[in-house]
């Protein structure tokens, strides 16, 4: 889990109860709210973000399969076999980080976040 963390410190703002501030359409980091205009530095972090860290399938959109494979690939990294402890707590975890990222800017309600749902969020 470490190794993801130092690559993807962003991600833990999604869990509900990291930061206090969890409602819909605000972000702790840098007291941004998405109905608020952002920098071209900020659009251009986010959208590299995006394509980088989180949609591992390339397919411009980041949905379940994503997280599961984000999951995977940080379990078979740390030797974490199906069924052991460990392994369940990542699931559980990836899964809450899903549940909450899909109910906090999946505008359309289409179970994906497309790239502009990403950076408006």
């Amino acid at each position: 889990m470490q190794r993801f963390v130092l690559c993807c410190p962003s991600l833990f703002y999604l869990v509900p109860g990291y930061y206090k501030n969890t409602r819909k359409n605000s972000t702790s980091m840098g007291n941004i709210t998405a109905k608020h205009q952002i920098s071209e530095f900020r659009r251009k972090k986010l959208w590299h973000e995006f394509n980088t860290f989180y949609d591992l399938n390339k397919n411009g959109k980041l949905e379940l399969e994503d997280f599961t494979m984000a999951r995977e690939n940080i379990c078979n990294l740390s030797g974490w076999k199906h069924g052991t402890e460990k392994y369940q707590k990542m699931q559980a975890l990836f899964r809450d980080i899903w549940t909450h990222l899909d109910q906090q800017a999946d505008e359309d309600g289409d179970g994906v976040i497309t790239a502009q749902e990403w950076v408006c969020q």
